[in-house]
């Protein structure tokens, strides 16, 4: 149902994941609050830690929950992200 319209955001997903990362996390000086569905089989948290090693941030972890956590959890993500300036 996804690619009725167009399968662009699937091959970007996977181009995301298939190609090294382009950014330099060293360069970030804002705080990084991350939210990981735990049980996304596109991305393992185990990926996501080994990914992220350099960087400190904060770190949500919603068990039970694939990539879609965000239609779910929105409304919390701006909540948190309103609280944080």
């Amino acid at each position: 149902e996804s690619l009725v319209v167009s399968a662009s955001g699937v091959a970007g997903e996977i181009r995301c994941l298939t190609n090294p990362r382009e950014i330099d996390l060293n360069a970030i000086s804002a705080s990084v609050s991350v939210w990981h569905g735990g049980s996304d089989p596109l991305s393992p948290l185990s990926n996501l830690l080994a990914e992220l090693e350099e960087l400190e941030f904060d770190l949500r972890v919603f068990e039970n929950h694939g990539c879609t956590i965000l239609y779910q959890y929105w409304e919390d993500v701006l909540q948190a992200l309103s609280e944080h300036r």
